[in-house]
């Protein structure tokens, strides 16, 4: 249940560990995050314990100004602990097929850093993808060398540091 109003929202950060909490009209949301002791690219299966580890961990850690983890641990609806995959793929496209957002860059969730580079990826892309068929002479299209080119560029763009995925 939610312990606070409708509409609130917490992105509550410290060194290794984050939290997120949103409030609906009837229930809240918690996220939990914590920094693994190193990368992994293997399966992880968690046990009810582990959770258990992982709310004791953030007991203390505030939800909002008046209440911490402690206060809705134990009236909660239910919970679990899986790993967040997070990565940047090295290539981008091929022929006339490009990937944008998760597909190609996986990151926390906080405060909607990957839906927001997502977004990013597609102003870029359309932009330069709108002014190639602008150009393209007939009905045709542009060719599968101005399309390589664009999405060149396009990954160029994003992972240029004013753009932040990369640095």
């Amino acid at each position: 249940p939610s312990p606070s109003p409708a509409g609130q929202g917490y992105d509550i950060q410290s060194k290794g560990k984050a939290i997120m909490y949103f409030s609906g009209p009837d229930r809240g949301w918690v996220f939990l995050y914590k920094r693994l002791p190193r990368p992994t690219s293997e399966r992880t299966n968690y046990t009810q314990k582990d959770v258990e580890a992982v709310a004791e961990e953030f007991a203390e850690f505030p939800l909002t100004r008046t209440v911490k983890v402690k206060d809705v641990w134990p009236r909660m609806f239910g919970a679990g602990l899986t790993n967040l995959d997070e990565g940047i793929v090295k290539n981008w496209s091929f022929g006339r097929i490009v990937l944008v957002g998760d597909a190609c860059h996986k990151m926390t969730t906080h405060l909607g850093l990957g839906f927001n580079h997502g977004i990013q990826d597609i102003v870029v892309l359309c932009n330069s993808l709108r002014k190639a068929v602008r150009a393209a002479p007939g009905s045709q299209g542009p060719s599968a060398k101005v399309l390589t080119e664009i999405f060149e560029n396009y990954l160029a763009v994003r992972m240029s540091s004013v753009c932040s995925l990369e640095g």
